[in-house]
């Protein structure tokens, strides 16, 4: 099956297209973003048009033009043009990128009209620039300073720019200004960005305000510059804008909580939490849930884990799950916590799933549920990753502690769990068995895995069983169990060894 960019130039080098007036808009849009890299004007389009047919066309067929250049190509999701918004907000046409390198590779040479309408435009936007009416220049400067870089002329473009800023003007200086800080962080000028970014997000009043006030937290975040990123953030947090306030609230509160100012970082997790936008307000609640259970407020703490748990699309549902899991069973609530717990595994985050295995296990086994418990436990043992040794030690004493006070589990695990489980299972049973004295217990369940069959346990319990006969000065056994380490049949994971 062909690709869409496949169609796309298939389209291109028809000779006799489908639509002639909307391939002629493609061809035109296409000439204008290869010269100077900017979507072009409905009215240019309008303009220009009888140039690349031959003839006019009315209103009607320019619109069909238009339809038909932008719907889908043969089922894909891609179209020859495509209509977007320019920052100042007007409405423009863009090709497929596709559909620009399959022009590309045509040699088609770019029509002399489209050259002419770029030094007509950089001509009246110079003049407009010197213009005496200050709203008419400042916008002349904005515009000229985006074709000039689009057109690769960086230097005049930054001139611009700084001309709109100079003019003061309410609407298009901080817009410049905007624009400027996103030119200078391209070009690598950070000090000079950071002044631009500033002028902008003191305007938090204007549509670029807020967008400017967060440019400037990243960047000077990225840079290590606290101080000014604290500001940028702190200045989107107090827009009103539905994006940006939000999100600089959470950037703000991780910076203060890492500061030290608990108070400040939770004012800031709970404006971005009361956001109400589903996901981003999520992972504040859940960071707020955090702050406020090291500060001992579990109920503010489960309040914040539930609303973090609202939306199951979002990063933090199954960490959410986990600690208001946790959290209820601190208060006895035992079967909403096995709940929250089992909501957490469901999720399949595997940083969270280990955990909550954990959890749950413990839960089951303080309610006499042993072999649940111990289903638990191994399942927790398979999702902790190789090199958590420190989840493997807490998780593995458990289940050999669980095993040992009802013995009657461990043939089960050993048959039925993963190799990798009943391995840690057999291993720890025969270290906690030794340490409370019961050698020969220690010495069965070796034995009992030996003769399983199964590699990974056989081979473990081996280790160990060697290890005991040797110890307590059974010699020729524990050469004949040490003899079955010899023989390596795939990768093995290092058994587990206690303190």
């Amino acid at each position: 099956m062909r690709s869409a960019e496949e169609i796309i130039a298939g389209l291109l080098s028809s000779e006799a297209p489908e639509d002639p007036v909307g391939m002629a808009l493609c061809l035109l849009t296409i000439d204008v973003q290869r010269v100077s890299g900017d979507a072009v004007d409905e009215r240019i389009l309008r303009h220009l048009l009888p140039r690349y047919l031959g003839s006019d066309v009315d209103d009607v067929v320019f619109r069909g033009g238009l339809a038909w250049a932008a719907r889908p190509v043969l089922g894909t999701e891609g179209s020859l043009l495509r209509q977007t918004t320019r920052p100042d907000g007007a409405q423009v046409w863009e090709a497929h990128p596709a559909a620009i390198a399959a022009d590309a590779r045509t040699g088609r040479p770019v029509q002399e009209a489209v050259v002419q309408l770029l030094v007509d435009q950089l001509t009246a936007l110079r003049l407009a620039v010197e213009s005496d009416d200050p709203r008419l220049a400042a916008e002349a400067a904005v515009r000229l300073g985006d074709l000039l870089g689009k057109l690769g002329d960086q230097a005049d473009a930054r001139w611009a720019y700084e001309r709109a800023v100079d003019s003061g003007h309410e609407e298009h200086a901080p817009m410049a200004a905007y624009l400027l800080g996103l030119h200078l962080e391209i070009e690598g000028d950070h000090a000079g960005a950071y002044r631009a970014y500033r002028v902008a997000a003191l305007a938090p009043a204007t549509p670029f305000g807020p967008q400017a006030a967060m440019n400037l937290g990243n960047l000077a975040f990225r840079n290590g510059e606290r101080r000014l990123a604290e500001e940028g953030w702190r200045l989107a947090a107090e827009s009103d804008h539905p994006e940006h306030a939000p999100a600089g609230a959470f950037n703000l509160g991780g910076l203060l909580q890492e500061a030290g100012d608990l108070d400040g970082a939770r004012r800031a997790y709970e404006q971005a939490a009361a956001s109400g936008r589903e996901l981003s307000s999520s992972r504040a609640a859940f960071k707020l849930g955090c702050l406020l259970e090291r500060l001992g407020d579990e109920e503010g703490a489960m309040a914040a884990f539930q609303q973090a748990r609202s939306w199951p699309e979002s990063e933090v549902f199954r960490a959410a799950c986990y600690k208001l899991g946790i959290l209820r069973w601190k208060r006895d609530e035992k079967k909403a916590a096995q709940s929250l717990f089992e909501d957490a595994v469901r999720a399949g985050d595997d940083s969270v799933i280990a955990p909550a295995e954990v959890a749950m296990g413990r839960l089951l086994l303080a309610s006499g549920r042993h072999d649940a418990a111990a289903d638990a436990f191994v399942r927790a043992i398979d999702a902790t990753p190789r090199d958590d040794d420190d989840l493997l030690r807490d998780v593995t004493p458990r289940l050999a502690m669980l095993l040992q006070a009802h013995r009657e589990q461990y043939p089960r695990i050993l048959h039925d769990a993963s190799e990798r489980a009943a391995a840690y299972a057999t291993i720890g049973l025969a270290y906690t068995l030794e340490l409370h004295e019961d050698v020969e217990a220690a010495k069965q369940a070796c034995e009992l895995a030996v003769a399983s069959g199964r590699n990974q346990p056989a081979r473990n319990a081996a280790h160990v069983l060697g290890r005991l006969l040797r110890v307590y000065e059974d010699i020729p056994n524990a050469k004949a169990a040490m003899a079955r380490l010899r023989a390596p049949d795939g990768d093995q994971e290092e058994p587990w060894e206690s303190d």
